[in-house]
């Protein structure tokens, strides 16, 4: 039976967040349009001491997760957006990925000091044209030796190009391997992905599109070679009645190793079992929604739990694809909503969430939800905590802004809250970091 808890806010935390203001550029998120916001991401160290903080302007900062004194900050170029972040596994090392016509990875020392950087563009032979949009894919991931694999991308608008490739590097910035060799070409990516034992590697690719009313020839799931990149099998996700799909994350593999799963931006998902030798085979297939209204769910987020479940985020009200009207009036009934998947593609478990915008994190035992906002109706921001044994939903930590990205260690937590420019040009929120206790 499925069971639909609504938001129940705790009360608070036993401790007082720690705030720390960030003197950035004064630009505000209109409320309707993502692309206007200073902070991209929060990350702890594998050690808990530390949480770096990466901006839309291309500042990476690094400071003291208990005190909140700044270790130091380094501006890593100009016309540099900082996308994706994450720490080596010994913490010495921080990774960060950036939208920039160089598509350039930079590692940076715990010392505040550049190691090495690699730039995509020479691969992807990015020519600059109108609408020129590159870089790195957001989620950048590492394995246990410390290797590192990204998904890149250039796509030129206004020329119909688009190309996508995956790039392996060792902890010393060398290429290990490029996926394929040649990038892939009219093609968009959601991202990559790697084995919790670190042996194989997950993406998945769609068609590059200009008009999102035609149907497309659906997601293609790769499943590669860790050490050399190398193609072990690969599957497509055909949409569901003619439907277009486009891939907005990663896969995720399940936590034993032997599943895969691949969500569609409108929620029809696929899990593969692997078989020997990296075989994928198709397990179960559903639509988690479907239009109505004329508005549909924008799903964004997947993530893996134990015993082979799954957690779908079901994100907010979008527009039919092809409509006039971009700002959509009523909420879709499935939007905003975490669920709970079994392995036989079962909901289990859903929980309603005011907003579902950013990207969560999860550790062993809870999920942090960033509350940025909600366009439709009127709701508090801040911090959903999920605490997944019991299912109870708290709410610790409520700002006036958007809270724009979070991250944990173990029970601590870290928030960036932004200015938010609500409809009516009412300011709301300061640029800042929360730290929980």
């Amino acid at each position: 039976m499925w069971l639909l808890l609504l938001v129940l806010w705790g009360t608070g935390v036993a401790a007082e967040p720690l705030t720390i203001p960030l003197p950035l550029p004064q630009r505000v998120m209109n409320s309707y349009n993502w692309d206007e916001y200073t902070f991209e991401s929060v990350r702890f160290s594998p050690q808990g001491d530390t949480v770096a903080v990466a901006t839309d302007d291309g500042v990476l900062y690094l400071f003291d997760s208990r005190t909140g004194q700044k270790r130091w900050q380094l501006n890593l170029g100009e016309g540099v957006r900082l996308r994706g972040l994450v720490f080596a596994p010994d913490g010495q090392t921080l990774y960060t990925g950036e939208q920039s016509l160089a598509a350039q990875v930079q590692a940076i020392g715990k010392d505040g000091k550049r190691r090495w950087q690699y730039s995509a563009r020479p691969d992807l032979r990015g020519t600059i044209g109108k609408g020129t949009f590159a870089g790195i894919n957001r989620d950048l991931r590492v394995d246990r030796a410390g290797n590192l694999y990204v998904m890149t991308y250039w796509n030129v608008f206004g020329e119909a190009i688009a190309r996508v490739q995956v790039v392996s590097l060792n902890p010393q910035g060398r290429v290990r391997w490029r996926f394929p060799p040649q990038p892939l070409v009219s093609a968009v990516g959601g991202g990559v992905t790697v084995s919790p034992d670190g042996t194989r590697v997950g993406l998945v690719t769609g068609d590059f599109v200009t008009d999102f009313t035609r149907a497309n020839r659906g997601l293609t799931t790769t499943l590669l070679d860790s050490r050399t990149g190398q193609v072990l099998d690969q599957k497509l996700l055909a949409p569901i009645g003619g439907k277009p799909l486009s891939p907005v994350c990663p896969p995720a593999f399940s936590s034993d190793n032997q599943t895969l799963m691949t969500l569609a931006g409108n929620g029809q998902a696929v899990v593969y079992r692997l078989e020997s030798k990296g075989v994928l085979v198709p397990s179960w297939q559903q639509r988690f929604s479907r239009e109505q209204r004329n508005t549909t769910v924008y799903y964004k987020f997947l993530e893996s739990l134990p015993d082979r479940r799954w957690l779908v985020f079901a994100g907010t009200t979008a527009p039919l694809p092809g409509a006039t009207d971009e700002d959509p009036k009523q909420e879709h009934p499935a939007s905003n909503m975490v669920l709970l998947v079994g392995e036989q593609g079962k909901i289990l478990q859903r929980w309603r969430i005011p907003s579902l915008d950013r990207p969560p994190t999860l550790d062993a035992k809870t999920l942090l939800l960033p509350l940025a906002q909600n366009t439709i109706t009127a709701k508090l921001r801040g911090l959903a905590l999920l605490e997944l044994g019991s299912g109870r939903l708290s709410q610790p930590l409520t700002v006036p802004g958007a809270i724009i990205a979070a991250h944990q260690s173990g029970s601590r937590w870290a928030a960036l809250e932004v200015p938010l420019l609500l409809p009516g040009r009412k300011r709301v929120g300061v640029h800042r970091l929360h730290l929980g206790p």
